[in-house]
């Protein structure tokens, strides 16, 4: 019979005073939430040191945080010089504390690749820590256990926790809230520690995401309430505490916010109703992108749990002792799919689909499939058998996937895949006779190995390509380096039309603001549209490279990274203040080579 949490039935007041039986299984669930949250955070840091942030949106949290620390203005985001009030600030914070923890490691640069991706990296061990932790006191350890590695190493979720933005931070404070809220809703006496519990992940939650997590709380909350009829007057008044915690921690921002820019609750409201509008992010077959998204996103696990979980959820456990337990057990498994189900109907409404919104649904999504797969430890079972065939031909497919697997990632390399490729078979094959012989944890533990040693390879493959097909990044760090030594903080950066997004630039050249073409003829011209004699003292150097090359007509390829000569002649602007800029920057810094690539 599998292991079950052993729930007290009198309040303790220390630890000392928990029985030995109850003392023992907590600490063993405390050490396997410990043991797989510092195996997941040895793959989400493992790119840290190595791969150049060339995403936007974890560029754009590691420039706002660049200028918090240098301003000190911790209240108000700017980007590119602009109020940013239309995202919440927690995200920026991370990083900024993360910046100021950790040694800098360019005296230019204070946002290092690290300090950006390690509050990402850091949460998501802290989510994985918080399911296995909670799954196994509700549903058991090998529950927890299996929720655990089925939501550490998903696609999605792994993918996330590599990088810097705010997705992975919002997913491990409304966890929390949720697993919070769902022991308040499902429990027979839940206690004021849930109901803080629920106030703190709340409210750190809405100033990651605004009011995403505030709906993926209260669907399920008011599903349960009512379907069921155990939400009496004692949970109600603790939710309600909650939700004022909650309240209290997310508040005072906006408030402090409104005082200094009145303007920007406008912004906020705006962002909060663009849920419902398009903006770029619709789909033609809303069924058929989240059918898709959720298939793909708990990857590599999918097969497995489109045909175990199912038969998990179909059988009846047989101890009749552990009745109260397992209704317990039973109204948690439904609120959590409850939240799940619910909050992709409310996405499914939205005409803006964003698929990283389904990140706050994978821990509930996980521990209900934890639950379903633990209940299949009977040794000798006729479903355990059939499972453990299936898991063999589910090894021996996934095993040769990896092993062939450089023929179309091209960044892979047979070397390394195919052995991984062998591991797998073979610890698939484990995996199913330990489901035959009724051992869940050991069923876990080997496709779990098996899993992390894949993604393991594929991280440190896909790091390196990421360094060397992004130039960019080691580009643009060079030359920061050069026209920091010469010209401190004092040179601006002019572009026409970047390939790259402003804020991979503005992160790499370390600017606070990337000027267009625009803003340089305005200094360029007096009123009268005629050149000035002399750019302002504080304008230096005209970048052009490939940043230019595209609107200036020239040819590839750009190899060089420094300068490109303008054209003198160009058929929609006169170009001879930028010719001016250009010539004044190579007698200012003359080690840089000039370069020279034919116009067309």
């Amino acid at each position: 019979m599998a292991e079950r949490s052993i729930t007290p039935t009198a309040p303790l007041t220390a630890i000392g005073a928990l029985p030995p039986g109850l003392l023992r299984e907590s600490r063993k669930n405390l050490l396997a939430g410990l043991g797989l949250a510092l195996l997941a955070f040895s793959l989400y840091i493992l790119p840290a040191h190595w791969r150049p942030l060339t995403e936007t949106a974890e560029t754009r949290v590691a420039v706002v945080a660049r200028g918090m620390l240098r301003s000190g203005d911790w209240l108000v985001p700017r980007l590119n010089g602009e109020v940013r009030a239309k995202k919440p600030p927690m995200p920026y914070w991370l990083v900024a504390a993360a910046a100021q923890t950790l040694p800098s490691e360019s005296a230019y640069r204070p946002v290092s690749e690290l300090s950006a991706v390690l509050p990402s990296a850091a949460l998501g061990a802290g989510t994985v820590f918080l399911v296995v932790l909670f799954g196994a006191h509700v549903f058991g350890r090998t529950a927890g256990v299996w929720a655990g590695f089925v939501l550490a190493f998903s696609h999605f979720f792994f993918r996330f926790a590599q990088t810097g933005t705010g997705e992975i931070p919002l997913t491990f404070f409304t966890t929390a809230a949720l697993f919070a809220a769902g022991w308040i809703v499902c429990s027979k006496r839940p206690g004021l520690p849930a109901a803080l519990g629920l106030g703190l992940g709340l409210g750190l939650a809405i100033l990651t995401k605004w009011h995403v997590p505030l709906l993926v709380v209260l669907l399920p909350t008011v599903f349960m309430a009512l379907a069921g009829r155990s939400f009496n007057g004692r949970k109600g008044a603790l939710f309600g505490l909650g939700l004022l915690i909650a309240g209290g921690i997310a508040a005072p921002w906006a408030l402090a916010m409104h005082e200094r820019l009145p303007e920007a609750v406008g912004v906020m409201k705006e962002e909060m109703g663009d849920i419902w509008t398009v903006s770029g992010h619709d789909q033609s077959d809303r069924w058929i992108y989240y059918l898709y998204m959720w298939l793909s996103g708990v990857l590599p696990w999918t097969p497995l749990l489109l045909v175990a979980v199912p038969l998990g959820l179909l059988r009846r456990p047989e101890d009749q002792e552990t009745h109260a337990h397992e209704r317990l057990e039973s109204n948690l498994a439904k609120f959590l799919i409850a939240a799940v189900v619910g909050m992709t109907l409310v996405l499914y409404a939205f005409p803006k689909q964003q698929y990283y919104y389904l990140l706050p649904l994978m821990p509930p999504l996980a521990l209900a499939a934890g639950y379903a797969l633990s209940r299949l430890n009977h040794p000798g079972g006729i479903r355990e058998e059939r499972l453990a065939w299936f898991l063999m031909g589910l090894g021996l497919v996934v095993g040769t996937l990896v092993a062939l697997s450089p023929l179309w990632v091209k960044f892979l390399l047979f070397p390394l895949t195919v052995p991984l490729g062998i591991l797998t078979v073979a610890l698939y094959w484990v995996a199913a006779r330990q489901w035959v012989e009724g051992n869940g944890i050991g069923v876990v533990l080997c496709v779990g190995f098996a899993t992390y040693a894949c993604l393991v390879g594929f991280t440190m493959l896909w790091t390196l390509d990421q360094r060397d097909r992004h130039p960019l990044a080691r580009h643009a760090d060079e030359f920061a380096r050069v026209l920091h030594s010469a010209e401190g903080q004092s040179i601006r950066l002019y572009a026409v039309k970047p390939p790259e997004p402003t804020e991979v630039l503005l992160y790499y050249l370390d600017w606070e603001r990337l000027y267009t073409l625009d803003d340089l003829i305005e200094e360029s011209v007096d009123a009268q549209g005629r050149p000035r004699p002399e750019p302002s003292p504080h304008t230096r150097i005209l970048i052009t490279k490939a940043w230019l090359a595209e609107r200036l007509g020239f040819q590839e390829p750009y190899d060089d990274p420094y300068f490109q000569e303008l054209p003198k002649n160009h058929a929609d602007w006169d170009w001879e203040p930028l010719r001016k800029l250009a010539e004044r920057a190579r007698a200012r810094i003359p080690e840089l080579p000039p370069g020279s690539m034919p116009s067309e």
